[in-house]
């Protein structure tokens, strides 16, 4: 009876710890297939490329580069990838294969990049090139996405024009 009522309170502690980080009791297996599917945003992976390009150029190893990392995002569901990436990493897997776990985060370019350079051994650089290459890709489709507003705005426009000439011919029109 006394065991009973022990349990009761640890296992009522855990479920509300596991509500306040936003998963349920058994949220390994959750967290798991919701962050097997999550996007990041772009800006994301720029910073977490730059970050880890750094680290590694001043000497810290990849593991605790990336735990360091993890521990610096704002909560989300990229944080939760990045400490798994970490995990992953301390258990012995290559960081390529890790980012692989994750293929809408990490597209096949920058997963086969991360292995060309650990192939290579120029991590820091590979990444610091990666981070460039992804700057400029979100610069891109910032200006892509101004360029269109324009023609959008201007069909609106048109629509307007044509459905308020429409409206006035229809009230004037003297045969009905």
């Amino acid at each position: 009876m006394a065991l009973q009522t022990l349990e009761k309170p640890i296992a009522d502690s855990r479920s509300q710890k596991s509500h306040l980080l936003g998963r349920s009791a058994d949220s390994s297996a959750e967290v798991q297939s919701v962050t097997s599917t999550a996007h990041a945003k772009q800006a994301e992976l720029v910073l977490f490329a730059t970050q880890l390009s750094v680290m590694l150029d001043s000497g810290v190893v990849l593991s605790d580069a990336i735990e360091a990392i993890g521990q610096q995002m704002r909560p989300g569901i990229f944080q939760n990838v990045v400490t798994e990436i970490a995990d992953r990493i301390k258990n012995g897997d290559n960081f390529s294969s890790a980012l692989m776990a994750y293929p809408k985060i990490f597209n096949t370019m920058f997963v086969s990049m991360v292995r060309a350079s650990e192939v290579s051994g120029r991590m820091s650089e590979m990444l610091e090139v990666l981070s460039g290459y992804l700057s400029a890709e979100a610069e891109t489709r910032k200006q892509v996405k101004s360029a269109m507003i324009y023609p959008l705005v201007m069909l609106l426009m048109a629509v307007a024009a044509t459905g308020s000439l429409i409206w006035l011919i229809r009230c004037f029109w003297p045969f009905r």
